[in-house]
């Protein structure tokens, strides 16, 4: 009497059909369609999924925005634009322009700092998306950005004090002889001064250093005598081109704050304070600050080289873009064409300037020199910052070495030699997950001993599901990748990820280095991206889930559908039960198991036309409420079906009901004993379930045995969910498997524990 206890190796290839000597055989399955195995190693029936709106494209990738305010969002990409949804109330808040095009989308990356997300793609400019009040969208600048109206970069800022052009600061000196003309104790030497100016935004409090702008002009003046900056027509002067000026401690050169017109900030821009470097060349330092409309004095101090002004330079070749993007250690990470690695500075990622000296927390620039030419896909944040390519996968920096110029070279180096895609890794319990080049499956690297990693191939037993539609071992290998994947943590640690035929994939890791695969389908149709949001706590009720947003294509057109792991409950949902704003509690807390559904409030002794179904148009549906048997099929008809009269739990006047598509759940255990040759049939199967009912086993698909589950307290209502061991008897025939099947073809829940196998064996 064998006993399965766990699906924890998920649905195993057929190359390992015959492995009886494998852990992973006495937890995998033959088939598990449409469940979710657990972290705990059951396979649960998976969710429903509710309509949520229609994209205007086929083309399309849904990306996950988490606010700085706890509220989740749903950026939309598609041909040319983006549109930005609230992931609680499924309202559009804004649509916005990108240059990202169809066939751009798969591959776009991106990574979130607070309101702030950056999104990149090797064949256009990056862009900056940031959701503060109003959301906007700008390229990505290496220098300060402009404000939210998407203004130039800012400038230094400058009041006025009178006088003409160039409303900019002057130079004034102690005497005014001593500006140029030397003397045997005071020689003049070769000096350039630059400005910059610190502002604050009047909304966000962020504060950044503008671009600098050279000082070109003084003015005749006596700062010794108290006398004032002239205001007459002409009185700005250029300086000399060669730039000689006596500067000593006991000959200062003063700087008055603006001549001319006023100079000021774009707006939402507040300026505070003027920063002030000197230097020679292209070699400046800082040194000092003073408020806008101060005069600042400059003694000689040596400049502070390590601390240089701004220049805004790009760390891309003109045409160039990064392909991917991460933040690491405090800078702002790109990878660029090739094996191109760029990083702000510290604490400063708009500073991408190449550093003219080398100092502690400078940008950082550098190419991944290995055996082969390699092609940055993604950058990924760990302990290490981990450069994935082509052909393989690089470690820079570590988490206890600060990355910079003096450690890159000690702290980069090759630690997997299997290439990746380029479609964004998944950080899943410390481990990134990353989909191998060539469409060849999934592979970890968990971090190991000593800051190293340990590479793993997390999908060898369940390679036919990378085979596209084929799962059989003889069958021409034609591989399918994976396009669009997310993590949802809860409320079973599951991946999903989507192939690109279009099929619906789940992967949990079930142990410290076991990982169940499984399948699913929506009646057929196509899935297209898929995202994961978490439910805002202030939403009430289950705010520690996250829900799974899938774009599917159906009937021609891209429905975007939320899958949410909501507790199937075993009672009905009165009109009484009410979620957060009054809604249905229904709506929001718990999920239904039809696909694409909308909720309705039904009235049980009249039944109910529910409408809103007109994205299901000509499709055959069903009706789904806990407690009691689904209504069904009914055919979408003007957008409405109509429940039956009497149709609802004992009880209820009103209750809430989920409409929508259903799909078949589908078991199938390994044979007994690959390999005996003697006969055996399946006399009965125990399934050990939570939260059934409905249930069909048998020995395979062809010869089901409904579950005869009623009891004397279910009187003539339904049957009640049942947990508990399920014996049923089966007519099975010889043959030399010995295989249990179940199916749920009906719109209801299931957890299946594990199953025993009562066998009579018989001769060879």
């Amino acid at each position: 009497m064998p006993r399965q206890t766990s699906f924890a190796a998920g649905e195993l290839s057929p190359f390992l059909y015959g492995r009886t000597d494998l852990e992973i055989f006495r937890h995998g399955a033959r088939k598990l369609l449409n469940f979710v195995v657990n972290r705990q190693g059951s396979a649960v029936s998976r969710p429903g999924t509710k309509w949520a709106w229609d994209a205007p494209s086929s083309y399309v990738t849904l990306i996950p925005f988490l606010h700085a305010s706890g509220e989740s969002y749903v950026l939309e990409l598609t041909h040319l634009k983006v549109r930005i949804f609230n992931a609680r109330t499924i309202n559009i808040v804004q649509e916005l322009a990108t240059p990202f095009q169809s066939g751009d989308l798969g591959e776009v990356q991106w990574a979130q700092v607070g309101s702030v997300m950056v999104l990149t793609h090797f064949r256009r400019e990056a862009q900056e998306l940031e959701i503060s009040g109003v959301a906007t969208i700008n390229p990505v600048r290496y220098a300060p950005k402009g404000d939210v109206a998407g203004d130039a970069a800012l400038e230094a800022a400058f009041p006025s004090i009178g006088g003409n052009p160039p409303a900019m600061p002057v130079l004034i000196a102690w005497q005014p002889t001593t500006l140029f003309v030397a003397d045997a104790a005071h020689p003049p030497r070769e000096w350039k001064y630059k400005v910059s100016t610190l502002l604050q935004h009047n909304v966000t409090g962020e504060i950044i250093e503008s671009l600098p702008r050279d000082i070109t002009h003084y003015v005749s003046g006596n700062v010794s005598t108290g006398t004032t900056i002239p205001t007459a027509p002409g009185s700005a002067i250029a300086l000399p081109a060669d730039n000689q000026l006596v500067l000593f401690a006991d000959a200062p050169i003063y700087i008055e704050p603006g001549l001319g017109s006023t100079v000021t900030p774009p707006s939402n821009w507040t300026p505070i304070e003027n920063l002030y470097y000197r230097g020679r060349g292209t070699l400046f330092g800082f040194i000092g600050r003073c408020a806008t409309n101060a005069r600042f004095a400059d003694f000689g101090v040596k400049p502070d080289y390590e601390t240089p002004p701004l220049r805004g330079d790009s760390p891309f070749a003109s045409g160039e873009y990064p392909a991917a993007i991460a933040f690491f250690q405090q800078r702002r990470a790109f990878a660029g064409p090739s094996s191109r690695f760029v990083a702000s500075a510290v604490d400063d990622w708009a500073n991408h300037d190449e550093p003219i000296i080398n100092w502690p927390g400078q940008p950082l620039a550098a190419t991944l020199v290995n055996r082969r030419r390699e092609r940055i896909v993604s950058l990924v944040a760990l302990e290490h910052l981990l450069a994935l390519t082509d052909t393989s996968v690089w470690a820079i920096g570590r988490n206890d070495v600060p990355l910079d110029f003096d450690t890159f070279a000690a702290t980069t180096r090759v630690i997997d030699e299997v290439g990746a895609d380029p479609l964004m890794p998944l950080i899943v319990d410390s481990s990134a997950l990353y989909a191998r080049a060539q469409g060849r499956g999934v592979r970890a690297l968990q971090p190991g001993q000593n800051g190293s990693f340990v590479g793993d191939d997390i999908s060898w037993h369940a390679e036919h599901l990378f085979r596209g539609g084929s799962q059989t071992p003889s069958a021409t290998w034609v591989s399918s990748r994976i396009v669009s994947w997310c993590f949802q943590r809860e409320p079973w640690g599951a991946v999903w990820a989507v192939r690109s035929d279009g099929t619906l994939l789940s992967c949990t890791r079930t142990g410290p280095s076991t990982w169940a695969w499984a399948r699913h389908d929506t009646d057929g149709d196509k899935v297209l991206s898929v995202c994961c949001v978490p439910r805002n706590e202030s939403a009430g009720g289950y705010g520690g889930w996250e829900d799974v947003f899938v774009a599917v294509l159906r009937g021609g057109t891209t429905r975007i559908e939320r899958l949410t792991p909501g507790d199937i409950r075993g009672q009905p949902l009165y009109a009484s039960d009410k979620g957060y704003n009054g809604n249905a509690i229904g709506a929001e807390q718990f999920s239904y198991p039809v696909d694409s559904y909308v909720t309705w409030l039904v009235t049980k002794s009249t039944g109910s036309a529910v409408a809103g179904l007109s994205h299901l148009e000509g499709r055959e549906v069903w009706a789904s409420c806990p407690g009691v048997d689904p209504a069904g099929p009914f055919t979408v008809s003007g957008g409405t079906i109509t429940t039956p009269a009497g149709w609802g739990p004992t009880g209820a006047t009103t209750f809430y009901a989920a409409v929508g598509l259903p799909y078949v759940c589908d078991l199938e255990t390994l044979d007994v004993a690959p390999g005996d040759t003697r006969q055996k049939t399946v006399v009965s199967v125990g399934f050990e379930v939570d939260n059934a009912a409905g249930l069909e086993v048998g020995e395979d698909f062809e010869h089901l045995v409904p579950w005869r589950q009623r009891t004397v307290v279910d009187s003539y209502d339904f049957p009640s969910a049942a947990s508990a061991l399920v014996v049923v008897m089966v007519k099975g025939t010889w043959r030399r498997t010995g295989r249990a099947v179940l199916r749920q073809a009906k719109p209801l829940p299931v957890t299946v524990l594990g199953i025993t196998r009562e066998l009579d064996v018989g001769g060879k």
